[in-house]
């Protein structure tokens, strides 16, 4: 048994070893003494021109008194290969022959005699080898001059030349005693070529593909990446190899592999053209490797012996025009941080522009990182689930967003002309783009939304605005300048992208940051940042879990404030559909799950939030916020507030619910239509809030509303404002006032039975503010008040009413 297994181990040492012999230039007779001749075993396919049989017959002496006269060469990043001819110059060394080897890159320094093995070399003209004569599993075993060249189709065919050359022309093998002295024919040529491919008979409209080439040219990565997927596959199914080129006489027959973008198809494509070429068409450059390995994989590989390509329709077609994380290595089971994976994803998909996908029923864990994952094109969750755990997060890390929706063109500063301005009745701003752009006007040296309050005042912010701007400069009308810019330090253009683009589905879920200190401002901006224009947010759900509780005065500072999961900002024309939200826990600031800011036509349409839309009391802040935003839209909404902070130009609200409260300051027209506040122990429908001025210069147009107010209350507000002599960088204005159909309730259901009154609380004095000269309130022309189902006063306090002494009131019912 022993002798058995030592004789195993023996072949195996032996079918690992490398052949290498050295070459002497002596051309006598002789032959192998121990096993030189005619060629052993079952080679299959080979074929031996030559031997070392006759006296006549020219000969190369390899060893001589077990000297080697050779000197093996090898490439030496063939790795696989120096290895096995290490095995065997040790199988030569245990029969007492030395031999040399050089493992280099070229053979520059040619010795006499060589053994050249492998095609890794820089061969001389006379030893190349063409390795596609034989396939993959083929090789070639010759001599040329003083060189024997042992080459195969791969690594693995290689070594196996490399062991039939040792076996039956070096002579050692199972049976060896001894090596003395070893000669080979100078004529020997021994080739085992390849002939069981899948497919026999490759051809397009009937004829073989044999002569032709692929088209391709080099400098177009993606496409020379498939041509050489192509190139492989091919050779590999069918034994035909296929030269790549891209020459400027394209009459010859040919494979051609063309790269069309923006072609109108979703996928990859294989047809044969109208001049009979075989076409390979991918509607993204970055996946034509993808769908080149699908075409090999299902057509080549599965074809049977005989494959014809025809003209007429397709004839094979891949979708590839869809990403997945799992592609990039995601693993998707919420125990390994997956975010790596997310970010390559999206990275591949915004060179091609291909959809990006989340796999059905996948958990993805996303952990503290300074990372950020850039979505450029559309995207669907589906069912995914996302944690993104924000309880390692630093305060200093707290400014990374995890998704970033941006624009294909980058903004970008404008130059500003010498002493250039803009008053509020420009329609043009005097300067060409090349494309329609959301412009940031802004002036550095002036400041308005001067706050005031208690813990709240600040010395403002500096004037800015957006507009949104045509190629030629003219100013949409929707977006008007609301400032006069004496004075233009910077303007900034966000590119308006035309093309559609929508973020759909997942559930995320928030653990949420325990950063600390939330006494110091520090807002956390861990979700979707939305800075690209005509995008939707659609069906996207966002919960918050693992807030830290607070039980004391001390326990507020647990965790930091949130600036918003869902961001819309320097964009135009951006919806969240269907979203749903969830309020966090007030801790020491507003923390909010959306927001808005320097942005124009932000629309929320059917978003909802996942806890009761009246939860202030218990200690959960409201959702929404906005600043320097046009033309903001409630539609069909569930949500706890509406919030305009640093001011605001249009909105509207339609068919929605809101909790807590509406809070405006701004500009241009207010319309709320078919919508309940439900406003619990505020008991006013708007406010326009007084830290900012309780501005409003425009219209306040409500329809068909009604109000909720809690079951003790004994009055009611349709407008709370307060003004006070103050200087908030600009001037002030009460709102012009229609309203047509109001009612107020009590959280019971009830009818309200209090007192109902127009404004609340408008100043702190009988003072006329509107001839206040620090602050002047601008007065209303009309306040209309038609259909209110309760008896009303105008102002809470009766000294109030001189403000409105050149209002003109009109009341009544129907009209």
């Amino acid at each position: 048994m022993k002798k058995i297994i030592s004789l195993l181990l023996a072949l195996t040492l032996l079918l690992s070893a490398l052949v290498l012999t050295s070459c002497g230039g002596n051309e006598t007779d002789g032959g192998n003494e121990n096993g030189g001749g005619e060629l052993g075993g079952e080679l299959g396919g080979e074929t031996d021109v030559g031997g070392n049989g006759g006296s006549a017959e020219p000969m190369l002496e390899l060893i001589k008194d077990k000297v080697a006269s050779f000197t093996i060469v090898s490439n030496q990043k063939d790795a696989e290969i120096n290895a096995a001819v290490n095995n065997w110059i040790e199988m030569l060394s245990f029969y007492g022959v030395e031999a040399k080897h050089v493992a280099d890159y070229s053979v520059n320094k040619m010795q006499d005699c060589e053994i050249l093995i492998g095609t890794g070399l820089v061969q001389r003209d006379e030893y190349a080898v063409d390795i596609h004569d034989f396939g993959d599993k083929g090789y070639v075993i010759k001599v040329v001059n003083d060189k024997v060249v042992i080459c195969g189709g791969n690594t693995e065919s290689t070594v196996e030349a490399m062991t039939v050359f040792l076996e039956n022309y070096i002579g050692i093998n199972i049976a060896t005693v001894d090596v003395v002295d070893v000669s080979v024919s100078k004529t020997l040529l021994v080739e085992k070529v390849q002939d069981d491919y899948p497919i026999k008979n490759l051809t397009v409209n009937g004829v073989s593909i044999k002569d032709a080439y692929i088209r391709a040219s080099r400098t177009d990565t993606y496409a020379y990446a498939a041509a050489q997927d192509l190139q492989a596959a091919l050779y590999s199914n069918s034994g035909a190899w296929l030269d790549i080129m891209y020459p400027e006489d394209d009459t010859a027959a040919k494979v051609k592999v063309e790269l069309v973008e923006d072609a109108g198809e979703d996928g990859f494509r294989v047809f044969v053209d109208t001049d009979g070429n075989l076409t390979f068409h991918c509607a993204y450059k970055n996946s034509f490797s993808k769908g080149m390995e699908r075409f090999a994989n299902t057509v080549l590989a599965k074809s049977g012996e005989t494959l014809n390509f025809t003209s007429g329709e397709d004839f094979y077609t891949t979708n590839v025009s869809v990403v997945k994380y799992s592609e990039f290595g995601a693993k998707g089971t919420g125990g390994v941080d997956d975010f790596d994976a997310i970010i390559a994803t999206h990275e591949f998909a915004n060179v091609g522009g291909q959809r990006v996908e989340a796999d059905k029923g996948a958990t993805y864990y996303i952990g503290a990182h300074k990372k950020t994952a850039v979505i450029m094109t559309d995207v669907d969750w589906r069912d995914a689930k996302f944690i993104i755990d924000d309880r390692d997060v630093l305060r200093a890390d707290a400014g990374w967003w995890v998704f970033s929706v941006r624009p294909d063109i980058a903004s970008y500063k404008v130059q500003i002309p010498e002493n250039y301005s803009l008053k509020q009745t420009d329609t043009n701003v005097g300067l060409t783009f090349d494309t329609s752009v959301l412009l940031l006007v802004r002036n550095t040296n002036k400041y308005v939304y001067i706050r005031t309050g208690e813990g709240l005042a600040n010395n403002g912010h500096y004037q800015r605005e957006i507009i949104l701007v045509d190629k030629d400069g003219n100013i949409d009308p929707s977006t008007p300048l609301i400032f006069d810019y004496d004075q233009v330090t910077h303007l900034d253009a966000y590119s308006v992208d035309e093309k559609p683009l929508t973020v759909q589905g997942g559930f995320f879920t928030t653990y949420a940051n325990v950063g600390g200190n939330a006494s110091q401002w520090c807002n956390y901006t861990r979700g979707i940042q939305t800075i690209r224009s005509n995008t939707t947010i659609y069906n996207v759900v966002h919960y918050i879990e693992k807030e830290p509780e607070i039980t004391d005065d001390a326990s507020k500072d647990a965790s930091c404030p949130y600036g918003g999961f869902f961001y819309a900002g320097y964009a135009n024309n951006v919806t969240f559909d269907s979203c749903v939200m969830t309020c966090h826990r007030h801790y020491r600031h507003g923390t909010y799950d959306t927001l808005a800011e320097v942005a124009n036509d932000v629309t929320w349409k059917n978003c909802s939030q996942t806890d009761p839309i009246n939860r202030f009391a218990e200690g959960y802040w409201s959702v929404m916020a906005s600043n320097f935003v046009k033309n903001l839209a409630y539609d069909n909404c569930v949500i706890s507030r509406f919030d305009a902070h640093m001011g605001v130009h249009n909105v509207t609200i339609k068919d929605s619910e809101i909790g807590e409260i509406i809070n405006l300051v701004g500009s241009g027209t207010c319309h709320i239509e078919n919508t309940h506040l439900s406003s619990g122990d505020k008991n006013y429908f708007v406010r326009l809030r007084e830290d900012y001025g309780a501005t409003w210069e425009g219209d306040l147009i409500i329809k068909n509303c009604k109000m909720s107010v809690k079951d003790n209350a004994t009055a009611a507000y349709l407008v709370r404002a307060n003004w006070n002599s103050h200087y908030y960088g600009y001037p002030c204005y009460i709102p012009n006032i229609y309203v047509d159909g109001f009612e107020i309730y009590y959280l019971n259901g009830n009818k309200f039975s209090g007192n109902f009154y127009i404004f609340k609380k408008m100043t702190d004095s009988s003072l006329d503010f509107r001839y206040d000269e620090i602050n002047p309130i601008n007065v209303p022309e009309t306040i209309t008040l038609k259909n209110i189902s309760h008896a009303y006063t105008l102002t809470e306090y009766s000294y109030n009413e001189k403000i409105f002494a050149d209002t003109t009131i009109i009341t009544g019912k129907e009209d």
